[in-house]
């Protein structure tokens, strides 16, 4: 993707410039509500999968990020409205909603990667272990001490997928400007304030992010699929680090390109076999987010990283210079990785997904540097 701009801003004009972006936010919080409700039982164009207890887990997942109790009444509603499409919740929904998040969530996921990588590998790491906390920092990483672990912060998890529905839901929108300003808006406080200042959102916002899901649980269904695929990527990829036994030493551009590539491609291998065997087998667990739609979902993941950098500082992460592979040229390999024919599957839809989530990331980045132009020129005048 071109940097459409070459303007760059301080880190203390892009730090004023987002004060009050809350405000603005929920200024227009009931027009924004009405369009959004709406809009809903429109035709839409997307590919549609059948739901899977994963969308459960998911919307469960985020409320207890948010430190909210996952099973609410309001919660509860918010399941029933987006997922089973009525106005109540049986006993029997409710059972089920539980069972989900008791199967699906980051330790059971990492734990079955962990299994594909005992296989592969026959050798077992004694006392692995996997770390998850709200700790304020964007970071997911592993350690290959006597004791390893794999480490993801929570915040990770609900700033992702926020961005990720949110970007899947501003697609649907594009003749519509203000639930499309509502979109950029809400994309844009999800980056900075969880992305680049480390804070989990105000119940406002989740409130601004229920009324948008909840209008079409099918595009909440891709966006699900899409996180947990970029999870299991990300996961798997600090994984290799670990079974590859690579010792870390930044310093060292030439060893740190060859660690970060090597991971990469031992992860995305894996997702794609992952792909290819549920095409073939059918769903065998309860991982039922391999799909062939969601191949390129670790690169929607790798720009995301991308979004935050730009939100941050006004420019794409493609610094070459540095000791540390951008971002650009790890999606540039994991493109070239997927042209291999040993992976069979059908593409089509995998490519319409990712290129919508990457029309909508320009989309973005050539409004958020327009309106910080036009902010600087105000300031001038």
């Amino acid at each position: 993707m071109e940097n459409k701009s070459n303007i760059a801003y301080t880190k203390d004009d892009l730090r004023k410039y987002y004060l009050g972006d809350l405000k603005d936010i929920l200024k227009n919080h009931e027009k924004n509500r009405q369009c959004l409700e709406n809009g809903s039982g429109q035709e839409k164009n997307y590919f549609v999968p059948c739901p899977s207890t994963s969308s459960y887990d998911m919307m469960c997942k985020l409320q207890k990020c948010h430190s909210l109790d996952s099973h609410s009444q309001d919660t509860l509603d918010l399941i029933a409205n987006a997922v089973f499409g009525n106005e109540s919740i049986t006993e029997d929904q409710i059972q089920f909603v539980t069972d989900a998040c008791n199967t699906c969530n980051f330790e059971t996921l990492f734990w079955s990667l962990v299994s594909h990588f005992e296989q592969i590998y026959s050798s077992k790491k004694n006392e692995l272990k996997f770390l998850s906390r709200y700790s304020r920092v964007m970071d997911i990483h592993a350690e290959n001490l006597d004791v390893p672990y794999v480490y993801v912060d929570e915040l990770v998890g609900s700033a992702l997928f926020g961005s990720l529905s949110t970007m899947c839901f501003w697609s649907e929108y594009q003749q519509d400007e203000v639930a499309w300003n509502f979109c950029y808006s809400h994309l844009r406080h999800v980056l900075y304030q969880q992305g680049c200042r480390g804070i989990l959102p105000k119940e406002e916002v989740i409130a601004l992010w229920k009324n948008l899901v909840k209008t079409d649980p099918h595009l909440l269904q891709i966006a699900s699929d899409t996180f947990w695929v970029s999870i299991a990527f990300a996961i798997a990829h600090e994984l290799a680090h670990i079974y590859l036994n690579h010792q870390a030493d930044y310093t060292d551009k030439e060893k740190t390109y060859s660690q970060e590539f090597e991971a990469d491609a031992v992860a995305y291998d894996l997702v794609l076999n992952k792909i290819m065997y549920q095409k073939s087998h059918g769903v065998t667990s309860d991982w039922d987010v391999y799909h062939e739609y969601t191949y390129l979902a670790p690169l929607v993941f790798l720009e995301f990283f991308n979004l935050i950098t730009y939100t941050e500082f006004g420019v794409e992460n493609n610094d070459t210079a540095s000791n540390y592979p951008s971002i650009q040229l790890r999606m540039d390999k994991l493109l070239e990785m997927v042209k291999d024919p040993v992976y069979q599957f059908d593409t089509e839809e995998g490519n319409d997904l990712c290129n919508c989530y990457l029309d909508i990331a320009d989309y973005y980045k050539e409004r958020l540097q327009s309106q910080i132009t036009e902010w600087k020129e105000m300031r001038k005048s």
